[in-house]
């Protein structure tokens, strides 16, 4: 068998077992549900559903070898979702996360999951970011990307240590990190994501901490 074959059928596999995975977390999940209904932690039962049904989705994109479908994304409620998902990671690192969104912020085509994933990836950098508690701002509003075209403008801005000059002109490239454990994927998928729906990524970091923009096509 040849290098390639073996490392397909590995990947492959690795698939499988996380299906497997997923669908025994189902079954558990669904013989505690009755037990919560009503409770404090109904919420984050609901929560830990919908986190299962993210990981199936990515799983079939994976196994696929597809891009995954486009639809219009109300990142309002997108953003909103993600707040409540990310407010127990918030608490347990004492983040104050501000979220700012206006009301006639305009939906966006692309995909929902993906969309996700790139926002989470830069939400969980600045809270390890702020390791000893700090502020997290997000905003959101109406914009122009380089070109001069409509986009819309998501920006998460926090006051850590910042990004050293040396790491910051290369960030993006993957496995590169200021993470003494972190794989250095994260923005360098962000990036990715966000050029695959024709919008940019910019990021700026000094004393003051590091601001991370999205742009992204209405």
């Amino acid at each position: 068998m040849s290098d390639v074959v073996r490392g397909a059928v590995e990947a492959f596999g690795v698939v499988h077992s996380l299906k497997n995975h997923v669908s025994s977390l189902r079954v558990l999940m669904g013989l505690i549900e009755p037990r919560l209904s009503g409770s404090d932690y109904e919420k984050y039962h609901r929560l830990m559903k919908r986190e299962l049904e993210d990981i199936s989705q990515l799983i079939l994109c994976i196994q696929d070898g597809r891009d995954p479908d486009r639809q219009q994304v109300n990142l309002k409620d997108l953003l909103k979702d993600l707040h409540s998902l990310m407010a127990p990671r918030s608490q347990l690192a004492r983040v104050d996360t501000e979220l700012v969104l206006p009301e006639d912020l305009p939906d966006i085509r692309g995909n929902l999951l993906f969309l996700a994933e790139a926002f989470r990836n830069v939400w969980e950098n600045a809270i390890e970011a702020l390791e000893r508690g700090g502020k997290l701002r997000i905003t959101a509003g109406k914009s122009q990307d380089t070109r001069g075209r409509p986009a819309v403008e998501v920006t998460f801005e926090d006051n850590g240590p910042g990004i050293p000059p040396a790491i910051l002109s290369h960030i993006t490239t993957p496995f590169v990190t200021t993470k003494q454990h972190g794989m250095g994927l994260g923005l360098s998928t962000a990036r990715s994501i966000v050029e695959r729906h024709g919008g940019e990524l910019d990021i700026s970091s000094g004393p003051w901490g590091t601001s991370v923009t999205f742009r992204l096509p209405v």
